[in-house]
């Protein structure tokens, strides 16, 4: 077989294009405004130091309140008194000052979802009018969404990334940005997930790859991969919108029903169902691109496949050595499986994580 990796790279289209965008981005954040920024949210940094250091004097427990998205998962802290903020918390505008007493001296932890556009204006009167609350916003689209993400991450107190992509342009925006915390299993509570390990274990599974995933337009390479799929795998392609109106036992019923998962990101980044394959006792296949990232590395040989270009043509022999593995592996491969993604990767730990974070921006251990 002949091939040229120059000749590909020569037909790229205006290969400087990415160089234009770094140079214009250094010259971008030479501004002093940038400064400013930095250090008023320093002097708001200051005063929650105060503020949450008398609360913990006088022994009280302090109100976490969690966003819709995260509804569910939870923070064992014994610092802390968990309770969840309603679907349109930020979107609705009518009670902006009750909202400012509710929150009052509490940590707030929320995703871009639970903001969206439609909340970004009042997330942002919210930030300026709670100055004793700790806001922490855990970001999943900091990859793509930066009109959004530059937003989320200069009003809060902790800006959470969960990838990597774009830290040093969020870092101006928030000097208090947290190492990438990746997406993780969200769809069902710890509780449900050990309630019904046995159904997991013990479910009948075919070998036709899951992979329905959601159509975006602007992403059209992601979106050809997934067509191209759906050609030799129906259980691959685009999913209809009702997929979240689902119950979570019929939601679980679906993923269970599958040996192994094709997944298809939107970017480079270390998607959500990733995680959901592994905690149902699936084998996740992911793009080549991931092969080295450092959180995939305890995952054992087998238990996730990656895939390139090659397979994505011809797909067949990689979704057989990942049955194959399955089978093999039978009852105590689904347990190791569902057991390390429910330790490691589930929406719980990512939770306690984020607090630990916000306790080493103020000073106070929670």
């Amino acid at each position: 077989m002949s091939f040229s990796v120059n000749n590909a790279f020569g037909d790229l289209p205006a290969i400087g294009t990415a160089g234009h965008l770094q140079d214009q981005a250094i010259v971008y954040f030479q501004d002093p405004a940038f400064f400013r920024l930095a250090f008023a949210k320093q002097q708001r940094s200051e005063n929650l130091k105060k503020v949450f250091s008398a609360i913990l004097e006088k022994q009280e427990k302090i109100n976490l309140f969690i966003g819709n998205c995260l509804r569910g998962h939870t923070s064992d802290s014994p610092y802390l008194s968990v309770s969840y903020l309603a679907k349109d918390f930020f979107q609705d505008a009518s009670d902006l000052e009750q909202k400012c007493e509710l929150l009052a001296g509490s940590i707030v932890l929320v995703t871009n979802g639970d903001v969206h556009i439609a909340g970004m204006q009042n997330l942002m009167r919210l930030y300026d009018g709670c100055p004793n609350t700790v806001f922490i916003i855990w970001d999943w689209d900091n990859h793509h969404w930066l009109g959004l993400s530059t937003v989320l991450a200069a009003h809060s107190d902790v800006y959470v990334p969960a990838h990597p992509d774009n830290r040093y342009v969020l870092s101006r925006f928030n000097p208090a940005i947290a190492e990438a915390v990746t997406c993780a299993s969200d769809q069902w509570t710890t509780p449900f997930l050990k309630e019904r390990f046995r159904d997991i274990a013990s479910c009948v599974r075919v070998n036709d790859p899951l992979g329905m995933h959601r159509r975006y337009d602007p992403f059209q390479y992601r979106n050809q991969v997934i067509t191209t799929l759906n050609a030799y795998f129906p259980s691959v392609g685009f999913s209809p919108l009702h997929y979240e109106q689902k119950s979570p036992e019929m939601r679980l019923a679906e993923w269970c029903r599958h040996k192994v998962h094709w997944i298809v990101p939107v970017l480079n980044d270390i998607p959500i169902r990733l995680f959901d394959a592994l905690i149902t006792g699936g084998i996740p296949l992911v793009p080549d691109s991931l092969r080295f990232a450092s959180i995939l590395r305890d995952i054992p040989d087998g238990d996730i496949c990656y895939y390139g270009a090659a397979e994505i043509v011809e797909p067949m022999p990689l979704v057989e050595k990942a049955i194959k593995h399955f089978d093999d592996g039978g009852v105590p491969g689904i347990l190791r499986r569902y057991r390390y993604a429910l330790e490691e990767h589930h929406a719980d730990v990512r939770v306690r994580e984020m607090i630990g974070y916000a306790s080493l921006l103020i000073g106070v251990d929670f």
